[in-house]
């Protein structure tokens, strides 16, 4: 999995600039204008980009996928159904595009299916956190009294699959959502 593109947070089409330099709006509109050339990009474009750009955690597969559909279904009805949590965006066989990259749960499951038993029931078990954890949060939820969470919590680092941010000596660990919603699945 590739690592999220930075989000636009708070920023909205009223600072049109600004929007469109953060970098998972830039790629949403670029693919746009590729895909359908002759959409305007109205600050309500800008606006359905953002909120699809958040929606999808900025991962630049799901941003792509998303966007394939946007000349059948539009804009609007693809942030809908992103928003739903639907993940029916999936391209049709192509010369030189694996299986594992024409929908974005089927990209997760091949994630997934690479990881060791250890790690696929850590990785369902941090469903349980809906923001960040520590790893002493994560030792708790693995529920294995002298197993050493932290070796199997870095292997999901690794493998993009929860993020880790550091302040100063601290480290705070989070699943994005999108990754929370298949984990979940696997309860």
């Amino acid at each position: 999995m590739l690592r999220p593109l930075p989000l636009p947070g708070a920023v909205t089409s009223r600072d049109r600039v600004r929007l469109l330099a953060v970098p998972s709006v830039a790629l949403v509109v670029a693919r746009l204008r590729a895909a359908v050339p002759d959409l305007e990009v109205t600050d309500e474009v800008l606006d359905l980009v953002a909120e699809l750009c958040e929606v999808l955690d900025g991962l630049p597969l799901a941003q792509e996928l998303a966007v394939a559909q946007v000349r059948a279904l539009g804009l609007a009805e693809v942030v809908v159904r992103a928003r739903a949590g639907l993940d029916d965006g999936c391209l049709p066989p192509r010369r030189g595009i694996p299986r594992r990259h024409r929908s974005l749960n089927a990209a997760i499951t091949w994630s997934v299916a690479r990881l060791s038993a250890p790690e696929r029931q850590l990785f369902a078990r941090l469903t349980v956190f809906a923001g960040g954890f520590s790893d002493a949060a994560a030792q708790q939820v693995l529920g294995e009294p002298g197993r050493d969470v932290r070796p199997v919590l870095a292997m999901l680092v690794e493998h993009s699959l929860v993020e880790a941010a550091h302040d100063g000596g601290a480290v705070r660990y989070r699943m994005l959502d999108t990754l929370r919603r298949h984990a979940a699945g696997l309860l």
